[in-house]
C-alpha cells in the first residue's frame, strides 16, 4: 500500500471524526509536522505510530488498514475503467 493512500485514509477519518490536525497531534503525541506529511503521503509510519493514530481516530489498526485498502482497490477499478477501451 503506498503512502499516498494509508495518508488520505488517516486525513479523511480524522475529518470524518471533526477533530483538527492539532488535536490528533496532540491526541496522538505526534508532531504536527509528521502529521502533516504523513496525510500527504510523503513520509511513512513506524508501528508504534500507526497505533497510536488508529486509537486517536477510534478505531482499530486493522480498521484502518482495511479502509485504507478498499480505497485503493477502488482508485485501482477506476483507474482500470478510464484505460479500457
Amino acid at each position: 500500500m503506498s503512502p499516498r493512500i494509508l495518508g488520505l485514509t488517516i486525513r479523511d477519518r480524522r475529518e470524518d471524526i471533526g477533530i483538527t490536525l492539532q488535536q490528533f497531534a496532540t491526541a496522538t503525541r505526534l508532531s504536527l509536522g509528521f502529521l502533516r506529511m504523513l496525510e500527504s503521503g510523503q513520509t511513512v509510519v513506524t508501528l508504534d505510530a500507526f497505533f497510536a493514530i488508529a486509537e486517536a481516530l477510534g478505531c482499530r489498526p486493522f480498521q484502518l488498514l482495511l479502509l485504507a485498502e478498499m480505497r485503493a482497490t477502488a482508485e485501482q477499478a477506476a483507474a482500470e475503467k478510464v484505460v479500457s477501451p
